[in-house]
């Protein structure tokens, strides 16, 4: 009796979508930059914004879908873009348009390598997206918070505004890994105890990982009385602070110290 065929080999059913959707993403960025280009002068609310909107939004989703993450967070960053010309001017402005086409750049040098290697390597775009983020708001980074308090989510908020700096809130320690693993954040604060994943275990996970996020500091804030801290494993947090009444005192400390560092 002859069998059905059985796909024995799943990762090469992936790696064949995934490099059809690569073949397609020159026209896809094509397609992006035409609607872009044709906004300046229109008034905000414009089919082609919609439409544009969608593009973006469905290149979003396939770059996640397709193991391109890096396509995912340059389409994320192109979407604050849009949104904030949308809230903030009337018409489209042709610094908008060259805004975009920074991205554009971005995704056509992520299309090429990926064309050219299936297991291409993209530091240096992650570093020239961080740039362009950096020169598109003037805050002076951005944090990834995983913290279920809200009171302390203020606090650390709060601390951040003063050093411009520019907050994600998460909850839960499993979803502050996805977004760890593939939008680059200047520094993290955690929880040690956090639901999901422990702040010790999201550590270790994210130094372990080949993420841009890697090598970032990551402040641990906790609910015990800890002795003087010293990391002494790859793995471990860059800081640790105790929850106490010297919380933001001890917090705008260590963020002096941390943006200190990173000028060096």
């Amino acid at each position: 009796m002859l069998e059905a065929p059985i796909l024995s080999q799943p990762s090469a059913l992936l790696g064949q979508l995934q490099s059809e959707f690569i073949e397609t993403l020159p026209r896809k960025i094509a397609l992006l930059e035409h609607l872009c280009t044709s906004l300046p002068g229109k008034p905000i609310h414009t089919p082609e914004l919609s439409e544009l909107l969608r593009q973006v939004h469905s290149l979003k989703g396939s770059g996640g879908i397709y193991g391109l993450h890096i396509i995912t967070v340059i389409c994320h960053q192109l979407e604050d873009c849009i949104t904030h010309e949308v809230t903030n001017a009337s018409v489209f402005s042709a610094s908008f348009a060259g805004n975009c086409l920074r991205h554009f750049d971005l995704l056509n040098k992520v299309a090429e390598l990926a064309l050219a290697s299936p297991q291409a390597e993209f530091g240096e775009i992650w570093s020239e997206l961080n740039r362009l983020r950096d020169s598109l708001h003037p805050e002076r980074g951005s944090a990834l918070v995983i913290e279920q308090s809200r009171l302390t989510q203020n606090i650390i908020a709060g601390v951040l505004e003063e050093f411009q700096i520019r907050p994600t809130l998460v909850t839960d320690g499993y979803r502050a890994l996805l977004h760890a693993l593939s939008e680059p954040f200047s520094l993290i604060i955690t929880s040690a105890e956090t639901p999901l994943l422990g702040g010790f275990a999201f550590s270790g996970a994210l130094r372990l990982s080949d993420s841009v996020n890697r090598n970032v500091p990551i402040v641990l804030l906790t609910a015990n009385q800890s002795p003087r801290f010293t990391p002494t494993r790859k793995t471990d947090p860059s800081h640790m602070i105790t929850k106490d009444t010297h919380l933001i005192e001890n917090l705008s400390t260590t963020l002096e110290q941390v943006l200190l560092s990173n000028q060096h």
